[in-house]
């Protein structure tokens, strides 16, 4: 049976240990730990890449690039862009500031003419370019093993880049050095043409988007009976860290438990909030967000006995808010510049001065409950990003 490199110094290692514990007895356990840790496999990341899609015949070829690497341990994204740039030096840099933006190791595209196909692979990490010239579909059928024959070029390059040995050349053996116009007057002696390094584009950020939301909330307010509810809409804007937005409720009624009557009381907000995003990937979003607005407490009550007289009231009260957000937009969720997903929040409302529930007699107050000044809050959103 044949080592690898990696399983001969795993065991020359635990080899070592072992002699160590055959000579001292009393340390049996501790080498036992030490082969252990030295036996477990570590488990790579994926290796992530993009297709970059900018012509409509771009999205079948990346359903079929998608379909022969799905087997293989490779993540791969779509990406809709303007058209490709003329050139395959303005190409390169456009793929590095894509990779650069969306944290991806290997960028693919393809360029096409009226009589030719030419698949790019780019693995940036370890600087190789694979082109691969295809014959032009005539129909169909033809475009279908066309789309089959890029998808295993493809294959190839990828499972190249898991082992570490990317095909293709470096991008300056492919890049023609732009010659000096001939010199008009007398010839001089031949100076050695400079190249000029590709310039390196600044990462391209996330772009702003707009948020709109709906959803419901829970929370306990310590008077009413299982908690209080309502529905829920948001709108905002999300920068790349930034957030910020206004937030409504209406709330539902909820029993409170009193003797003389029986009161329902609802919770209603509106609000303005900002925050930032701790976490901003592609597909996940975990944010911190604080917010300030007016609750509105509307109580009904009604009378359960002869001496009590049903009413209603409204009370509005400042209040203060902590929210933390996971936002989840699955790739499955997407279509030209939209996402859809789902946000799930929870944190505190916290009131400067506490609503109280009483009767009146008279002139008089009699107070009887009073709603907690730190309110525990939980909700679930769906979320359209735009």
């Amino acid at each position: 049976m044949a080592w690898s490199g990696e399983q001969k110094l795993v065991w020359s290692a635990a080899a070592r240990s072992a002699a160590v514990c055959f000579s001292a007895p009393w340390s049996w356990i501790a080498c036992a730990c030490l082969l252990a840790l030295t036996a477990l496999p570590v488990r790579a990341e994926d290796l992530r890449g993009l297709v970059r899609l900018a012509v409509p015949d771009d999205r079948a070829l990346f359903e079929r690039v998608r379909g022969q690497a799905s087997d293989l341990a490779v993540s791969l994204q779509a990406e809709q862009t303007a058209g490709l740039e003329p050139s395959l030096r303005e190409q390169l840099a456009t793929a590095r500031a894509l990779a650069s933006a969306h944290r991806v190791r290997v960028v693919i595209w393809a360029t096409r003419t009226t009589d030719k196909l030419e698949i790019v692979v780019a693995d940036l990490e370890l600087d190789r370019v694979l082109v691969r010239e295809l014959e032009r579909a005539h129909g169909p059928e033809d475009r279908s093993a066309q789309d089959e024959a890029a998808g295993l070029v493809v294959r190839t390059a990828l499972k190249a880049s898991l082992a570490g040995e990317a095909l293709g050349s470096p991008p300056k053996e492919l890049i023609p050095v732009e010659q000096p116009p001939p010199p008009e007057t007398a010839p001089e002696p031949a100076v050695t043409p400079r190249v000029e390094p590709v310039p390196q584009p600044a990462a391209a950020p996330q772009p702003a988007r707009w948020l709109a939301a709906l959803g419901a909330l829970a929370g306990a307010d310590g008077v009413s009976r299982g908690g209080h509810y309502g529905l829920s809409a948001r709108a905002g804007y999300q920068g790349p860290r930034l957030e910020l937005g206004l937030r409504g409720a209406f709330g539902l009624r909820a029993d409170v438990q009193a003797s003389l009557a029986r009161p329902e009381l609802s919770q209603h907000r509106a609000e303005a909030y900002v925050g930032a995003a701790l976490i901003a990937r592609d597909e996940l979003r975990f944010s911190l967000l604080a917010g300030v607005g007016a609750r509105v407490f509307s109580l009904h009550a009604g009378s359960a006995t002869d001496g009590f007289v049903a009413g209603s009231d409204r009370k509005v009260l400042v209040a203060l808010s902590a929210l933390a957000t996971f936002s989840w937009l699955p790739g499955w969720a997407r279509w030209e510049r939209a996402r859809a997903g789902a946000t799930l929040s929870g944190g505190v409302d916290v009131f400067p001065q506490a609503a109280e529930l009483g009767y009146r007699e008279g002139e008089g107050f009699v107070g009887v409950e009073s709603l907690w000044r730190v309110q525990p809050l939980g909700g679930v959103e769906a979320v359209l990003v735009f």
